[in-house]
């Protein structure tokens, strides 16, 4: 396990980094057990599944 105050170090520097246009349109997810990730993973491929099709 990762203690909170690396967490919030690496946290504190990804949000300080450089976005695209400054637009600074930051969403942090921090998973800490295996039921979180399931369900992080699951979230994750429902847009895929949703995403328009070009023909």
């Amino acid at each position: 396990p990762v203690d909170q105050g690396t967490i919030m170090s690496i946290l504190d520097a990804a949000r300080l980094a450089p976005s695209a246009n400054n637009s600074q349109i930051w969403r942090f997810f921090i998973i800490r057990d295996d039921a979180g990730l399931r369900r992080a993973a699951t979230l994750a491929v429902k847009p895929v599944f949703r995403a328009p099709i070009r023909s």
